[in-house]
C-alpha cells in the first residue's frame, strides 16, 4: 500500500469514529431519557415500519417496537450515506492546508 493509500485509510478511520461516538451519544441520550421518563431499562423504542405518502409528505406508515441497537444501525449507516465522503474530503483539504505550511 501506498503512503498515501495509509493515509486515505488513517482518515477514513478517524471519520467513522467521529460518526460512531455521535451515533453512540445519541442512543445513549435516547435510553437515558426512556430510563429517566418510566421505561424500565430503555432497550427497546417504537421506531417506523414502513412509510407511506400523505399530502405530498412521507409518514410513518406503522410503528414496531425495536431494540434501541436497531436504531443505532439506522443511525450509524444513514450518517455514513449522507455526510461520510464529504467528511472525508473536509479532513483530507485540512490535512494537505496543513501539509502545505509546513513547506
Amino acid at each position: 500500500m501506498t503512503e498515501t493509500g495509509k493515509i486515505d485509510k488513517l482518515i477514513e478511520q478517524k471519520v467513522n469514529e467521529k460518526i460512531r461516538l455521535f451515533t453512540q451519544s445519541i442512543t445513549d441520550q435516547i435510553k437515558n431519557f426512556l430510563v429517566e421518563n418510566g421505561d424500565f431499562h430503555g432497550d427497546y423504542l417504537y421506531q417506523p415500519k414502513g412509510f407511506e405518502k400523505y399530502n405530498q409528505e412521507t409518514r410513518p406508515k406503522d410503528f414496531q417496537y425495536e431494540k434501541t441497537y436497531v436504531f443505532h444501525r439506522s443511525l450509524l449507516g444513514g450518517l455514513g450515506l449522507t455526510i461520510k465522503d464529504k467528511m472525508i474530503e473536509r479532513e483530507t483539504k485540512e490535512l494537505l492546508a496543513k501539509i502545505e505550511l509546513l513547506s
